[in-house]
Order: structure tokens, then C-alpha cells, then sequence
């Protein structure tokens, strides 16, 4: 598993679960998960990664239960509200420097 970090300031986060081509994407819209996700597939509909819109209100372990998606029962909770105050931390004193 390997996760991309986007970009500091949209707080965008990828997911791989598996090395392929892409074919298409499917949304999740439940209420309960609290974000914006995207599961990539391909043509053979295998799960390639999960796309985060916004990873800290995220619930990944919901998702990891309802969707059968168990890699993400790995991932921490508050693993990405941890690094993105890191990230702020870090951006905010280089500025001032």
C-alpha cells in the first residue's frame, strides 16, 4: 500500500492498493463516511486505490467495513489530522523565517 499526499493545501490523499491501469472511478456518497471518496478500478473492476477529498473528516474504517476494503483498517486513526498539523507546523515557520 502506498499513500500520495496531493497537496498541502487542498489536503488531498491517495490510497494505492494495487499497481494497474486505470479504467474508472466509482463515488461513495453515505452520509456516514463524512468525505468525499473515490475508488479507482480496473477493467477487471480489482480495487486499484481510494481517492480522499478531505482524509481528516474521512472514516476510513467505515469504509474499510462496509465496502470490504480491509487495508484501510491499517491506516492509524488520525493518522492524516496528525501529519496535515505537521505539515502546517512546518509551513508556518518557514514563513516566518
Amino acid at each position: 500500500m502506498l499513500i500520495t499526499f496531493e497537496s498541502e493545501e487542498d489536503e488531498h490523499v491517495y490510497i494505492e492498493i494495487k499497481d494497474g491501469k486505470y479504467d474508472h472511478s466509482e463515488e461513495i456518497e453515505d452520509d456516514e463516511i463524512n468525505g468525499y471518496v473515490l475508488l479507482n478500478f480496473d477493467k477487471k473492476k480489482s480495487l486499484l486505490g481510494v481517492e480522499l477529498l478531505d482524509p481528516i473528516e474521512t472514516n476510513l474504517h467505515l469504509i474499510a467495513e462496509k465496502y470490504g476494503i480491509s487495508q484501510l483498517e491499517e491506516i492509524p486513526t488520525g493518522l492524516f489530522q496528525q501529519i496535515y498539523q505537521s505539515l502546517n507546523i512546518r509551513k508556518g515557520a518557514l514563513s516566518k523565517v
